[in-house]
């Protein structure tokens, strides 16, 4: 009994013990919900204003959570990113594939809704920048059925291999 229960210990600890390292890990992470039908014409506005003295670099994920409404295999999006004291605007065509040549489910799968990630580009974040980022979907639906919530992720770049 008295081993079962430093098992458990052991087994709550080491299950904090990684929660608080993936946690340390993002600098920034927002989903907006689009309710299920993403309109070609909803733009997602993310602003990050860190409080940094130093430059730095990050990871710039989008990540997308979709049902079985979804209809295709991949979703195209329209990326833009602004940096405020730099003045300067880029911006990329991202191609997501909500499955794999199998045909099997990319990310993960919670009931209903499955998650993906998808990596974007590494960043630089200036002293007191402020980054504005927008996301758009480029698909010819003007109704984009299955999509419902759209968010962005920046994170530490010493932690991911490129």
């Amino acid at each position: 009994m008295v081993q079962e229960k430093i098992n458990l210990l052991s087994k709550i600890g080491t299950t904090l013990a990684i929660m608080l390292l993936v946690s340390c890990d993002s600098l920034f992470h927002q989903y907006y919900g689009v309710g299920g039908c993403w309109e070609s014409s909803d733009t997602l506005t993310f602003t990050y204003a860190p409080t940094n003295e130093y430059k730095f670099s990050c990871r710039l994920d989008v990540e997308l959570r979709s049902n079985s409404d979804y209809r295709y295999k991949e979703l195209f999006l329209r990326i833009e990113r602004f940096s405020e004291l730099q003045r300067d605007t880029v911006v990329d065509t991202l191609l997501c594939e909500l499955y794999d040549d199998s045909g099997h489910i990319r990310g993960t799968t919670a009931g209903i809704l499955r998650q993906t990630s998808f990596p974007i580009d590494t960043i630089e974040i200036l002293p007191s920048d402020t980054i504005t980022i927008r996301v758009s979907h480029l698909m010819d639906d003007k109704q984009l059925q299955g999509v419902s919530d759209v968010g962005i992720r920046l994170s530490h770049c010493g932690r991911h291999q490129f």
